[in-house]
């Protein structure tokens, strides 16, 4: 055994080749090396597979608009009774048209309110927006200093054929229901402001500011 170490050692040769082909120690060592070559080719074909698997992408582009709740406020007329130069009531007519949201003008703009006068104003709504909404018409911000004038003066709310009267000291109760207004539909509805005949002296003198609110709310399903 010494000698067969010797030679292994000298020479440089593998332990198996000093081993006769025939001996099965041989054949042991050639059964590892196949095992290990086939452990080998197999991680190989797997690492190979997985990076070469075929693969694609596609980008594409997303844009979203939101929609929008528009619309024109508008008075169209103005007519009534106002004191002329002389003092008497005369008739008058104001048929220029005016964007009461873009031009912050009053919806109306009385001096010197007497008995038996009448200013009536006739008001136009219009759905400029992408979405249909529920419009309302409403009174607000009343300051006065006579609880006398507003018992006085009297509001009438015209829509539809269908006219309702009210007192201005009741002005929370004041509103006006034009239902639901679809895309590029309108709604026509008038305000006349009254003061009656039998009206006092204590009337006299007296200033009156209140606001004309519209309420647009988003309808979103059709009723």
């Amino acid at each position: 055994m010494g000698k067969l170490q010797e030679n292994f050692r000298g020479k440089g040769k593998r332990f198996s080749d000093v081993i006769p082909a025939d001996n099965p120690i041989n054949n042991k060592i050639r059964k590892i090396r196949l095992s290990i070559m086939s452990i080998s080719l197999f991680f190989t074909a797997a690492i190979t597979a997985t990076t070469a698997l075929f693969t694609g992408e596609k980008e594409v582009e997303t844009h979203v608009v939101t929609g929008y709740l528009e619309f024109d406020f508008k008075r169209t007329n103005l007519i009534g009774q106002s004191l002329n130069g002389r003092g008497f009531l005369e008739e008058f007519s104001l048929n220029d048209e005016v964007n009461l949201k873009e031009s912050g003008a009053d919806a109306f703009d009385i001096k010197g309110l007497v008995p038996g006068a009448t200013y009536t104003g006739d008001f136009l709504i219009e759905n400029t927006g992408t979405t249909a909404f529920e419009a309302k018409i409403s009174f607000i911000n009343l300051e006065n200093n006579s609880d006398y004038i507003l018992q006085q003066i009297k509001v009438t709310l015209g829509y539809n054929d269908k006219h309702t009267t009210y007192s201005l000291c009741d002005f929370e109760q004041i509103s006006l229901d034009l239902g639901v207004l679809e895309v590029k539909e309108d709604a026509k509805f008038t305000i006349s402001i009254n003061l009656p005949t039998e009206t006092t002296n204590e009337a006299q003198s007296q200033n009156v500011y209140f606001d004309l609110k519209l309420e647009a709310t988003q309808v979103l399903f059709e009723k």
